[in-house]
């Protein structure tokens, strides 16, 4: 089986997964995960490798890759809090919605499957969509353009807030912002891999998951009320 058909596979299984696993809120996640079918159906047609995405190995080895993304993870969860949540909220008054997530409020059973899905959806699925595809896409097709990254930067960033509409206008400010420093990571670091921001996004999220099972999310950012 080549490695087309494997990742196309590997897709729509985790959607299928996804689709029939019962728990609450799985058909707004799945809404997210549909736009990784369309980018395998993508590289299924046009014949070529998914590792122009950035799949392939970091070039700093797997255990200095992760140990950047827990620093970098903490450090830009902090600057969101502190700097990101404040712009989000100059923008609207309207408070970040997390009702999506309520189910995981003081239910651990629920924490561990929304953590297995995210890390899987949004932590890979988002960063090989918006990063690895969408992002890499536009710069390397505006080769014309003085500058194509960081053109390809603001537009996958504005794409990737529009995405978490659900979350009201607060949230797709807050992550239009976070996508710009996720871009920004990408392009410096290297824009050979996409592993460095799957790590961060999955740990960042991961840091939300958590507070929000203990109801402590509001409390930990301040700025998304």
């Amino acid at each position: 089986m080549d490695g087309r058909r494997r990742w196309f596979l590997a897709t729509a299984a985790a959607v299928v997964a996804l689709g029939v696993t019962p728990f609450p809120g799985r058909w707004a996640i799945l809404q997210q995960a549909l736009p990784a079918v369309l980018v395998a159906v993508f590289y299924w047609l046009r014949r070529d490798s998914v590792d122009r995405a950035g799949l392939g190995r970091p070039a700093l080895g797997w255990v200095r890759c992760l140990g950047q993304a827990l620093i970098l993870a903490v450090v830009l969860y902090g600057l969101e809090a502190v700097i990101v949540g404040p712009l989000a909220r100059l923008a609207s008054d309207e408070p970040k919605d997390l009702s999506l997530f309520d189910p995981i409020r003081g239910d651990l059973g629920m924490l561990a499957i929304y953590l297995g899905f995210m890390w899987l959806f949004a932590a890979f699925g988002e960063e090989f969509i918006w990063r690895g595809f969408l992002l890499r896409g536009i710069a390397e097709s505006a080769r014309s353009a003085r500058w194509p990254w960081g053109l390809a930067v603001i537009v996958s960033a504005t794409v990737f807030g529009a995405a978490h509409a659900y979350q009201g206008p607060r949230g797709v400010v807050e992550k239009t912002l976070g996508g710009l420093i996720l871009g920004a990571v990408y392009v410096y670091g290297g824009r050979s891999s996409i592993w460095l921001v799957v790590l961060i996004h999955g740990l960042q999220n991961t840091i939300s998951f958590v507070a929000i099972y203990f109801d402590a999310y509001y409390a930990v950012n301040p700025f998304s009320r």
